[in-house]
């Protein structure tokens, strides 16, 4: 009963029911703008890393990665944001997933200047947890 869903869960009980049965009534038509536009990339890493130095290999790497993106698109970044996410082992232990660090920065595409800043973000909030995830992101894009 689409009555019961709308008592108990509101409108999003009954666009759920209507779900349900196939029937969605999004206008395709509509055109959303976003609100603030941002480049990033994150990976599961293959195993734990513990090493600093392995771990900063894989920072500088996703920081050229996001950096060569927006120079593609003709953009600079004013905020950086690095998220670290711990192993499941060290969340456990450490009662935390991770963390994410933002930064503003002034204006830039420079691939070197963005890994430094990456890297002295890990450097800073990085106590030898052990990691399994990594994620950069560049936002506050201007022309």
């Amino acid at each position: 009963d689409p009555y019961q869903f709308r008592a108990k869960m509101g409108l999003v009980g009954e666009q759920l029911f209507a779900l349900s049965w196939g029937i969605d009534r999004t206008d395709m038509a509509e055109v959303v703008v976003p609100k603030s536009k941002s480049y990033s990339n994150s990976q599961v890493l293959p195993r734990d890393y513990k090493r600093k130095e392995e771990i900063e290999i894989v920072v500088r790497e996703m920081a050229d990665q996001v950096a060569t993106r927006i120079r593609a698109h003709k953009k600079q970044t004013c905020l950086v944001s690095l998220f670290i996410g711990y192993s499941f082992a060290e969340s456990e232990r450490q009662g935390s997933h991770g963390f994410r660090k933002q930064q503003r920065i002034d204006p830039t595409n420079d691939t070197r200047k963005l890994m430094a800043i990456m890297v002295a973000l890990f450097e800073k909030h990085w106590h030898g947890e052990v990691i399994r995830n990594i994620g950069i992101d560049y936002g506050g894009l201007i022309e």
